[in-house]
């Protein structure tokens, strides 16, 4: 707003003011812009039009009340809050009658200080001072930007921010009561009536003494790795500056080993070593101190081997091994010994820290290990060197005869053997045997030095029981024990026999009868086999003897060749382990059977062949038991029908057209001689025939046939090969077209309905083919004579089948 200075009043009568106004037009941090203007006042009267002079400048006339003589608004500058801006207007006349009249005033305009939002506080800090904080900042309150009060707020452990308290405008510091184990941040923000400083200041994060460490332990992961692993005291890492950790190795003084950045939970060891202690502790530390050491329990890595053993012998058997030893970790040592450096003993485990052991492990060459041990965790072996007691050897081993051998009574004598059994490691400087029938009485015999065997004559009576025993001495004075008695039998050999056939016995008829003798003083048959062999040593037959010692053989399970030799073997196996055999050598001569005639009869018209068969008449022929009948093409024989008496009938559907073939007979004996006999067979037709199981289509007129064979193959191309290369299979597809001139409807209609039937048919072709086909056929009469003249085309596809 703007304000007005008047002067004092002067006139005669009339009267006159000088005026200055003032006004603020512009404010900033400090100051503020000030601008005036001058002018006259006419309060009352008339002044006429008198000429008044004025101080800004100029004359004006003044005449009734009014304002005069305005200068405007003039730029006085920046003035300072608290500070004046001083304006002089004068205005003055001389009247008629020399009276001189003015007025004048100073204005002296301070500006109006506003109140604005205050300035942040800066030099904003917190320090930990025992158990409170102090909190302090630098003011910048202005004339403008006073400050009624100063908000202080706290975060605690990265909480939100909440007030603490609200001190006065002009404090610069507050305190604030803490806990340990804290992180704290403050912040402070000035405000009066304008409102709140434009933003917080904030001091950094104070942290108090943290807790220790929690769950501190070690483990260990090799002799060359242990790994420390601990809790936070408080879930805010910010708490910490890092986890100290020291070491402490075999008990000594503690160094330290790492510092562990604030979120680590984990320290790994890598330069221990075997045969040491290893112990760990643990605090926490920030700018505040550090917590209390928290300690894990000692780790233990493998001891050291124990140094040279040193044996010595105490007595005859026993001995003291001592040595020296370096582990620093162990609570007991192993000790094992052996006799040859392979297979060990455990001896005993001695508790503490060992440094000798006695043991009593009899005669012999001893060796010993010992390693030291901690739990699971175990040193080296370190092994002595042998050390030899003497003592009374162990019980020999009879090795003949052996226990529960039989001994034929025809063996002239029995061999006793043996062998040493030293503990001390001694060669044998004596033994003794003995023998017994009745374990009761024995007969000793004494052996001087190193031999170990014997001969006893076989004198005894069949069935006798003998026992022996051995027993040695080496280099100490006693015998050791007797061997356990190592029992035999002296038995006789069974006597087996083929009574028949005799030997050289020639079979002439079938079954063969065979009788086998057995006779065992020493016990009873427990197994026998009759084996027949032929001539080249393969065995034809064979039979149990345990199912009769007297039987035939049936011609189904031997049939002898005729002219062929046999040998014949038995051989059986007594209760008393001994065994006996026989063989016997036969000859086969059969009486042939008459032979079986084939009388065949080939009908053109249908293709088939009607034939019997007769038993042929020969002087000293066998009479014929029953025959068989084959079909021989090109070598590819076909069985007709066997088990054929004299006069028997069979029909032969299948025999090739136009074509040499046989036909083979087989004629049996009762004695099962076999003869066999060929007869040549050909049909002449000029019909082509389709077999079905409803009859028989042919053709006769004009036939023909083309036949198209692909076997199935694959080709590929070769790099550097000029030519492909194929790849066969054994598949093969053979596709036939035939094609015949038929005279008559019926005829024709014949191969409708065959190959309408969607059966399996058989064709013969002109040429000898006889095969099963699938096909499709046309069928096309003569126009103007479809009764008496048809053409018939098949496409056949050969199907795989049985030989027909």
């Amino acid at each position: 707003m703007a304000k007005g200075y008047f002067g004092d009043k002067a006139g005669p009568g009339a009267h006159m003011r000088a005026y200055v106004e003032c006004r603020t037009t512009a404010q900033e941090e400090g100051r503020a812009y000030v601008q005036y203007k001058r002018s006259i006042r006419v309060d009352d009267g008339n002044f006429g039009g008198t000429i008044v002079d004025r101080n800004w400048g100029g004359q004006v006339q003044l005449y009734g009340p009014n304002w005069y003589g305005d200068s405007g608004w003039v730029d006085y500058g920046w003035v300072g809050y608290g500070e004046q801006a001083v304006i002089t207007a004068t205005i003055s006349y001389l009247s008629w009658s020399g009276v001189h009249y003015n007025s004048s005033v100073t204005a002296r305009y301070s500006p109006d200080v506003p109140t604005w939002t205050p300035n942040a506080v800066s030099q904003c800090s917190a320090v930990l001072d025992g158990g409170k904080i102090k909190v302090k900042w630098r003011n910048n309150n202005t004339t403008t930007r006073p400050y009624a009060g100063i908000y202080v707020d706290v975060s605690v452990d990265g909480g939100g921010f909440t007030l603490h308290k609200d001190v006065g405008g002009g404090d610069t510091e507050c305190e604030y009561a803490c806990e340990p184990n804290r992180v704290y941040e403050f912040r402070v923000l000035p405000h009066n009536g304008a409102g709140n400083a434009g933003s917080h200041t904030y001091t950094g994060k104070v942290c108090t003494l943290p807790a220790p460490p929690t769950d501190v332990k070690a483990a260990r992961l090799s002799d060359t790795e242990n790994v420390v692993t601990f809790g936070h005291g408080s879930g805010n890492d910010d708490l910490y500056l890092a986890h100290d950790v020291q070491r402490q190795m075999d008990s000594g003084a503690w160094s330290d080993f790492a510092a562990v950045e604030p979120a680590g939970t984990r320290c790994p060891d890598r330069s221990t070593s075997a045969n040491h202690s290893w112990r760990y502790r643990v605090r926490s530390r920030n700018s505040a101190g550090a917590s209390d050491w928290v300690y894990t329990a000692t780790v233990y890595n493998t001891p050291a081997a124990p140094g040279k053993i040193a044996m010595a012998r105490v007595s005859n058997t026993r001995v003291r091994g001592t040595f020296g030893n370096p582990a620093n970790t162990a609570t007991s040592a192993e000790i094992e010994r052996s006799q040859d450096m392979e297979e060990w003993t455990a001896v005993r485990t001695v508790e503490g820290h060992v440094t000798s052991f006695e043991d009593d492990p009899g005669g012999g060459t001893w060796y010993y290990r010992v390693r030291n041990a901690r739990g699971d965790l175990k040193s080296a072996w370190t092994a002595s060197s042998g050390i030899v007691t003497i003592c009374a050897p162990a019980a020999p081993t009879v090795t003949s005869p052996s226990s529960s051998q039989v001994i034929p009574k025809t063996q002239a004598s029995i061999a006793v053997t043996w062998r040493h059994n030293p503990i001390d490691g001694s060669a044998q400087t004596a033994a003794q045997w003995r023998w017994s029938t009745d374990g009761r009485t024995w007969t000793t015999v004494d052996v001087s030095g190193e031999a170990s065997s014997a001969t006893l004559a076989n004198s005894f009576a069949v069935n006798t029981r003998l026992s022996v025993q051995v027993r040695t001495r080496g280099a100490h004075a006693d015998f050791g024990p007797w061997s356990p008695a190592v029992a035999t039998y002296v038995r006789q050999v069974p006597t087996l026999s083929i009574e028949e056939p005799a030997d050289g016995f020639t079979v002439e008829t079938v079954p063969v009868h065979v009788r086998v003798r057995y006779s065992d003083p020493s016990g009873t048959m427990a197994a026998g086999t009759l084996n027949v062999y032929d001539a080249a040593g393969t065995a034809v037959y064979s039979r149990d003897l345990a199912a009769g010692l007297e039987f035939d053989i049936p011609a189904s399970e031997w049939l002898p060749a005729d002219g062929a030799a046999y040998r014949l073997a038995a051989t059986a196996r007594s209760s008393s382990t001994l065994q006996g055999s026989a063989e016997r050598s036969v000859s086969v001569r059969y009486s042939l059977p008459a032979p079986a005639i084939v009388d065949a009869v080939p009908d053109p018209a249908t293709g088939r062949v009607a034939i019997t068969v007769h038993a042929g008449v020969e002087d000293g022929a066998a009479p014929m038991e029953s025959a068989s009948v084959w079909r021989n093409v090109g070598g590819v024989r076909t069985l007709l029908a066997d088990g054929l008496h004299d006069g028997a009938e069979l029909t032969d559907e299948y025999a090739p057209l136009n074509t040499d073939y046989a036909y083979e007979t087989a004629s049996i004996a009762a004695s099962g001689a076999v003869r066999e006999t060929r007869f040549p067979g050909h049909i002449d037709s000029g019909h082509v025939f389709v077999y079905w199981s409803g009859g028989i289509a042919r053709g006769r007129y004009n036939p023909a046939d083309e036949i198209a064979v692909e076997p199935e193959f694959s080709t590929f191309r070769l790099a550097g090969r000029r030519y492909p290369v194929g790849v066969s299979s054994d598949r093969v597809a053979e596709k036939h077209t035939a094609s015949v001139t038929l005279n008559s409807r019926e005829e024709a209609l014949a191969f409708y309905r065959a190959v309408c039937s969607g059966e399996r048919l058989v064709m013969k072709t002109l040429y000898g083919f006889v095969f099963p086909f699938m096909a499709t056929a046309k069928l096309a009469p003569s126009l103007g004579n479809a009764e008496r003249e048809w053409s018939v085309s098949l496409e056949a596809t050969r199907l795989d089948g049985e030989g027909l």
